[in-house]
């Protein structure tokens, strides 16, 4: 997937949601993590997870759990 500034923006602004709710996500251990998501929800792609409860409730990210 290529990147480019808009998906930087949205990273930027879901982390700053993350921060606000306190989300895992919003950790600084977790900017991979983030960026999975991000990419995620920019390509309106669902996120394959065996690990919901890490990235639950992030606005606009559609999960499927296998």
């Amino acid at each position: 997937m290529p990147y480019n500034v808009d998906m930087a923006k949205l990273w930027e602004k879901l982390k700053s949601q993350a921060r606000k709710s306190g989300h895992p996500l919003a950790q600084n251990s977790q900017p991979n993590d983030l960026w999975i998501a991000t990419t995620a929800i920019f390509y309106d792609a669902p996120l394959l997870t065996n690990n919901r409860a890490h990235v639950e409730e992030m606005p606009g990210l559609r999960l499927f759990t296998p």
